[in-house]
């Protein structure tokens, strides 16, 4: 199987749900102000494949407001007057994005990506700088074996330092592997990239994964490594797998190519 990645256009939603519970990895995102989107997102949610709607938009809004200039006391009113700058025309509805997750069927409400970024980070600030952070989002990194490596995806992930995190194992989830997997009984036979995959898209739906579920094999290392094309090579690469053979190929490839492991 090659590479999963995510599609350029919006996914049918009855494709991706035909194969969910076991498959789905990644969310469908509806930007309402395109028209085939908010129709496609009505079908869905009038066949009723909804089972929860979370939409706390309103709210993040008034967190968006108030961490732009951190040293002003807004009033009520001054906030309600920013948050009708920035829907600039817009309805509540149709600002924004609606994330839906088919594993979960829940349809959440969020920010536009640049500001959805701009506030998932904004603890971050002082701690490093806007440039690092810029510059940090930009990494491509390559992470093969994901259960001690899924606590190093998902931190990755709450950091938010990658532009592209692609995620490789072959395995599916036992029992006995939870000791050192943060997931759930319901997981089990799961496999591991999809596993991690949900958990940080949970956290970050504009996040930019690529799923190896084969594994890293040696007709696909060169992929996991190199990507698809002139500037597409992972800028680090990430051992946390179990086959001595793979741990010592991923190190050939990586100082073959320069890049760092």
């Amino acid at each position: 199987m090659s590479a999963r990645r995510l599609p350029k256009t919006l996914a049918p939603w009855r494709e991706v749900l035909a194969s969910a519970e076991r498959e789905s990895w990644f969310p469908l995102i509806f930007d309402r102000s395109v028209p085939a989107e908010a129709e496609a997102m009505d079908e869905l949610m009038n066949d009723g494949e909804v089972v929860y709607i979370h939409d706390m938009l309103e709210a993040q809004l008034k967190d968006l407001v108030r961490s732009r200039t951190p040293s002003k006391n807004y009033t009520d009113d001054e906030v309600t007057q920013e948050i009708v700058r920035l829907l600039d025309g817009q309805t509540p509805q149709n600002y924004g994005r609606w994330a839906f997750y088919p594993w979960s069927r829940r349809m959440v409400h969020l920010l536009p990506p640049d500001s959805f970024i701009e506030l998932r980070s904004d603890r971050n600030r002082n701690k490093i700088t806007s440039e690092e952070q810029a510059r940090l989002r930009k990494i491509k990194i390559a992470l093969a074996g994901l259960s001690v490596g899924n606590a190093v995806a998902v931190t990755l992930a709450l950091e938010g330092v990658f532009g592209e995190l692609r995620l490789a194992d072959f395995d599916t989830l036992d029992l006995s592997n939870m000791n050192r997997i943060r997931c759930a009984v319901h997981h089990l036979g799961l496999n591991k990239a999809i596993i991690a995959a949900r958990q940080i898209y949970e956290q970050n739906p504009y996040a930019n994964l690529v799923l190896f579920t084969d594994g890293v094999t040696t007709d696909n290392i060169g992929e996991f490594i190199d990507g698809t094309g002139p500037g597409d090579r992972a800028d680090i690469v990430i051992d946390e797998c179990d086959s001595v053979q793979i741990k010592l190929k991923l190190r050939e490839e990586a100082r073959a190519v320069g890049c760092r492991c």
